[in-house]
């Protein structure tokens, strides 16, 4: 009887990994120089003489040994890993490339239209403003005049209450009718006020889009002299030690401003 052939699963995942992995262990033999190797060294526990001095220079360097041997190795090790890992990102950013280059272009077209959703809300907003700062001198203008005549009337009253002769009654009273006349104008003239209910249609913000604040620095010197703490001060560590060698003469080091320079030791 023939056994019954078994199709691998199917899976929708885009990288299938195949094959066996990678096994590490530690050698024997480097473990053994590891131990010895800290045993000697532990037995340095302070340096005094110029004799611990070698001594430890000697132990140092059987360190520095040892760690330099293990980093090479471990570049060794590391590299069909590491070619690997190269391949499997070359291999998914190819198959990739056309769906980013597409969400991109959808994201671009969106962008877009968002920014024109936004001018024309701020094209309604503006024009809504206008209006608003429109009535409002409107109703200036009116309450004014208003006012102006007003303040005839209460005159041509208080001329024609206090006439002492026919003439100056006669006037008072060509006054009163002039006042009433140019009210009834200006009620015949005043304008409805605006309607600001009614607002040009602006579409909404496009759904999944949030609108956010973006800048561009055009001085960063300002920037930093008006709000210090939005901008980030490097010290350029290799820039400044260059500086250093250059000025330096034997144990004499430059004065260079904002810094403080003197000599430590280095181990090697």
């Amino acid at each position: 009887m023939t056994p019954a052939t078994i199709d691998p699963p199917e899976t929708t995942d885009p990288l299938i990994l195949t094959g066996e992995g990678y096994g590490l262990i530690i050698g024997t033999a480097a473990e053994t120089a590891k131990a010895t190797l800290l045993k000697n060294s532990k037995l340095i526990v302070e340096v005094t003489d110029p004799v611990g001095d070698a001594a430890a220079d000697t132990q140092l360097k059987a360190l520095a040994a040892m760690r330099i041997g293990l980093e090479k190795t471990r570049a060794s090790v590391k590299k069909p890993a590491l070619d690997f890992g190269l391949k499997v990102d070359q291999i998914a950013k190819s198959f990739i490339a056309e769906v980013i280059a597409e969400e991109g272009r959808l994201k671009k077209a969106r962008g877009s239209y968002a920014e024109k959703v936004l001018q024309e809300r701020n094209r309604v907003i503006r024009e809504l403003e206008e209006r608003r700062q429109e009535e409002g001198r409107q109703l200036r203008e009116e309450q004014e005049a208003a006012q102006k005549l007003e303040d005839g009337r209460i005159a041509a009253e208080q001329a024609l209450w206090e006439a002492d002769s026919p003439e100056e009654e006669a006037a008072a009273a060509v006054a009163m009718e002039k006042v009433k006349a140019e009210t009834s104008e200006l009620t015949a003239t005043v304008r409805p006020p605006v309607n600001t209910s009614v607002v040009t249609f602006a579409p909404p913000v496009p759904r999944g889009v949030k609108m956010v604040p973006e800048y561009e620095v055009t001085d960063i010197d300002a920037l930093y002299r008006h709000n210090a703490g939005l901008v980030t001060l490097t010290p350029r560590r290799m820039e400044i030690l260059e500086a250093i060698a250059r000025g330096r003469i034997g144990d004499d080091l430059p004065q260079i401003p904002g810094l403080k320079i003197k000599l430590v030791p280095q181990v090697r």
